[in-house]
């Protein structure tokens, strides 16, 4: 008999995934429809709502009561917040595998989490300070630096700064509305009463190299890694091309970055999970940083590493979830040798006047049987419309899988090229 997994805050990813057969054998899957919209709105406009679907206890308690009709055997999310906060709070409410509630919400508060990383892996840690964006106060450290809120949400409201003027200006435009804050502020009110809010403002060095996601998971206590994944960015930007795996970084440095991950999540006894840690690499310097750890699985990811590897993280998402340990990676068991997601992006805020047909990506697959292609937008919609990262538009993701770094590159702009857009002006 299958075991019933339920998926919490689904993505469209996740719907893709997990639809096919080879994802996650021998697992039945119960999608729970709350998704992030709403917080969607929130941070582009500042609308507050009200509704009952904003209230974290009124969803916990819905959740429950409609898998505890029916019985599950594991929780699973892909989903940054409120996905894998939600996940853990119904986890320990139906007694099932999950990650402990009060370790998770301590990693997802960007300021603690830079506490435990000076504390557990220092040589990694990026300098760092807390500041409250209601008075003007300067930083510890020195500029340039990187400013985001202890808690955010697809990088929104994270700028770098050049000067202490610069952030005076942008303090207060750096933090999130309200209505997102008061949501996340309730499971720290609930869970973890004695930290207070979570209205601060982090500032921190300003990073340069090569920056990568170092993917792994925890049961049990052990940890293990996944996958390196290059985050190629576009030309003096800070808005990703594409991802690239396996890296292109030595052996000797990717060793380095599993063993600060290790060493990090086991320090901090987060466990039962999937995690990735955004990293960056200076090779001027050879040193490296962590940006960021996020408490879930880089969902984007998951088909790139079946490409390489044969195996999902989707698949040991789920072997964690039921109590089981998964089974030892073996590393280019795949059908291939390079693999990416590439991002279809532009700069400009613009209309949808033309997407691709079914016909259209039809003959992708006819040439690619393994590609994977994701178009959000239907024509009439701006570009805004969808999460966007405030500096550019993403309108889509094509995966493919390849024998050589090259070969992808041409099949990425054959892809590209089958696959027609138009766009128009905003008037």
């Amino acid at each position: 008999m299958k075991k019933r997994i339920l998926i919490i805050c689904p993505t469209s990813i996740d719907r893709r995934e997990l639809g096919y057969n080879y994802t996650a054998p021998g697992y039945e899957f119960i999608f729970h429809w709350y998704e992030s919209t709403e917080f969607d709105l929130i941070l582009h406009t500042g609308i507050p709502y009200d509704s009952l679907t904003t209230n974290p206890q009124v969803i916990i308690d819905d959740i429950c009561l409609t898998i505890g009709r029916d019985g599950i055997d594991g929780i699973i999310t892909s989903d940054d917040y409120p996905g894998c906060v939600l996940a853990a709070c119904v986890a320990q409410h139906m007694n099932v595998i999950g990650p402990d509630i009060y370790i998770l919400l301590l990693a997802q508060n960007k300021y603690y989490a830079r506490v435990s990383q000076q504390k557990y892996v220092p040589h990694a840690t990026p300098q760092f300070d807390v500041i409250e964006p209601a008075s003007f106060q300067a930083p510890t450290i020195d500029f340039p630096v990187f400013i985001k809120p202890v808690k955010s949400f697809f990088s929104a409201h994270a700028h770098p700064v050049e000067t202490l003027e610069c952030l005076n200006k942008i303090r207060s435009s750096a933090v999130i509305p309200e209505p997102f804050q008061n949501h996340f502020d309730w499971f720290f009110k609930t869970y973890l009463p004695q930290v207070g809010h979570t209205h601060s403002l982090l500032v921190e060095q300003f990073l340069e190299g090569i920056q990568v996601t170092v993917e792994g998971y925890s049961y049990n206590n052990h940890v293990e890694i996944i996958g390196v994944v290059d985050s190629v960015m576009y030309p003096r930007t800070y808005s990703f091309e594409r991802f690239e795996y396996p890296s292109q970084l030595s052996q000797v440095v990717q060793e380095r970055m599993h063993e600060i991950a290790r060493t990090y999540i086991n320090g901090v006894n987060l466990t039962n999970t999937l995690f990735n840690i955004e990293m960056m690499y200076n090779p001027e310097t050879d040193q490296i940083h962590i940006i960021e750890l996020n408490t879930r699985m880089a969902s984007q990811f998951a088909d790139l590493y079946y490409k390489i590897d044969g195996v999902s993280s989707y698949h040991i998402a789920c072997d964690i979830a039921v109590g089981k340990q998964p089974k030892p990676i073996i590393k280019n068991a795949g059908l291939y040798k390079h693999a990416a997601s590439f991002v279809l992006r532009t700069f400009k805020n613009q209309r949808v006047i033309q997407v691709p047909t079914e016909l259209d990506i039809q003959k992708i697959y006819e040439l690619y049987p393994d590609v994977r292609v994701y178009i959000p937008f239907k024509v009439g919609m701006l570009l805004s419309d969808e999460l966007q990262d405030g500096r550019s538009y993403r309108y889509g993701l094509i995966h493919l899988g390849h024998q050589s770094r090259q070969l992808l590159q041409q099949a990425f702009e054959e892809c590209k090229r089958l696959l027609p857009f138009t766009f128009s002006a905003i008037e």
